[in-house]
């Protein structure tokens, strides 16, 4: 926005810190309005070369910063339509559920799985989506365990990006995590492990349409004939 209104050096030096100011508060915190006007003066302050051809430059740079606005609110108007019909799918509320996952993650999620009967089993799923161990091979040797790299990298992105929100809030996902870096796991490693678990977890909850159900909502001991609920589901090393 600055750029489509002030495209040079020049420019902005004519409009002035008041006016940019004011132009930025628009679109961020006061705080941040505040440094960036702080910076973008400072460093005019420093220049003292000025490069032939600047107004035909901000010419194109307004036109260029119009064009970026343009696909920037484009964008946003889509996200909230492709939010809308994410709410309206049978799916949504069962993948809500589970902490880490709004409209933008399930969206994804949901596209990149397609039908879940395609896949045989938890651990199917966790491979697509390259969070499952595999481990190395050569002849009778068995080498260390590494993490497949033939599955769906934009499933792998969202369950990961799923996993690090969740671990923000307190519960077990937090727990887990904390876990996994006490055994001496790193940050990328923690997360990873808790995006196999969760990803194992989504496998019995899209299968048996069936919400996430937490701790304090599980029944330990389910009735006779009654099914398992998803974390019994999962293996205890997930």
């Amino acid at each position: 926005m600055l750029l489509t209104k002030y495209p040079t050096p020049e420019r902005i030096r004519t409009a002035g810190r008041s006016r940019v100011h004011k132009l930025l508060a628009k679109h961020h915190q006061e705080r941040t309005a505040k440094s960036l006007t702080t910076t973008i003066f400072d460093a005019l302050d420093q220049q003292d070369v000025v490069l032939a051809g600047t107004a035909a430059y901000g010419r194109v740079i307004a036109e260029q910063a119009e064009t970026l606005t343009r696909l920037h609110q484009q964008r946003g108007r889509l996200e909230k339509e492709i939010a809308e019909v994410f709410r309206r799918h049978p799916f949504s509320r069962i993948l809500c559920s589970m902490t880490g996952i709004g409209p933008k993650i399930g969206t994804t999620i949901l596209v990149e799985i397609g039908d879940i009967s395609n896949f045989e089993s938890a651990g199917h799923l966790a491979s697509y989506a390259e969070l499952a161990p595999v481990t190395k091979q050569s002849g009778s040797s068995l080498k260390s365990e590494t993490r497949s790299r033939r599955g769906n990298r934009r499933l792998k992105n969202a369950l990961f990006l799923a996993a690090f929100c969740s671990i923000r809030a307190d519960g077990e996902d937090a727990v887990y995590y904390a876990k996994k870096r006490a055994e001496g796991k790193r940050h990328n490693a923690a997360v990873i492990c808790l995006a196999n678990r969760k990803t194992r977890a989504l496998f019995h909850m899209l299968t048996d349409q069936q919400p996430y159900l937490t701790p304090t909502e599980r029944n330990p001991q389910p009735a006779a004939g009654a099914s398992s609920t998803i974390m019994e589901n999962l293996p205890k090393a997930a």
